[in-house]
């Protein structure tokens, strides 16, 4: 029996690394594109768990005006720019018997920068213990990660126009709310790629009220 001669031998070793290649490289691709497909998808889950959250917390919001300034504690008030929003709200939910709680509480979203990661979070801040230090204390999470872009806009009914800028303490939108907050959010997957989202809410209570 004729043996392979050595030249046979090393082609065919030259062939079968060849196809070790291809394999490798198709396994490479099928496991970055896996990854792809579970960043994107987590990605798209919690830009609407965020934008569920500021919809429903900003649908909540509300300014009283049985609030005198000799005697309150805190002022309702909502402030709102083109890349955070404070405002008092309804939707606190009681969960320790007999504390001192109500079921109001002030709502912040805001950017903030991570420099140690270089990112940029999306943060919610929660008070429920109420007072005129708006933007102080509180609890205070990451609501979504790698956002790069934040923006609010505020419907205004009088003026029949969407504002980048609201103070219901103002002379021309005192003691009102917008309408309708429309909400975007620019989020970077891990791939480097730019996602849009969009939604608007709309307040439910839209004039101040006694309690």
């Amino acid at each position: 029996m004729k043996a392979f001669t050595l030249i046979e031998v090393m082609i065919a070793i030259v062939i079968l690394s060849f196809i070790n290649i291809l394999l490798l490289s198709s396994l490479i691709s099928t496991v970055r594109l896996k990854e792809d497909i579970n960043n994107s998808t987590n990605g798209h889950y919690l830009a609407r768990q965020a934008l569920y959250k500021m919809t429903n917390d900003i649908s909540m919001a509300y300014l009283s005006k049985n609030i005198s300034k000799e005697n309150s504690i805190f002022e309702s008030v909502f402030l709102g720019e083109k890349d955070r929003i404070s405002f008092f709200a309804f939707g606190n939910i009681i969960r320790i018997r007999d504390s001192f709680e109500s079921d109001q509480r002030e709502i912040n979203f805001f950017l903030k920068k991570d420099f140690k990661t270089d990112k940029i979070f999306l943060m919610r801040r929660n008070k429920i213990f109420l007072d005129n230090k708006m933007g102080i204390g509180g609890l205070v999470q990451v609501l979504c990660p790698f956002i790069n872009y934040l923006e609010f806009q505020y419907f205004d009914v009088k003026q029949g126009e969407w504002r980048y800028f609201w103070n219901s303490k103002l002379k021309d939108m005192l003691n009102r709310l917008p309408s309708r907050v429309k909400i975007k959010i620019v989020m970077q997957f891990p791939s480097n790629s730019e996602h849009f989202f969009f939604t608007q809410s709309s307040i439910l209570i839209k004039i101040p009220f006694k309690m």
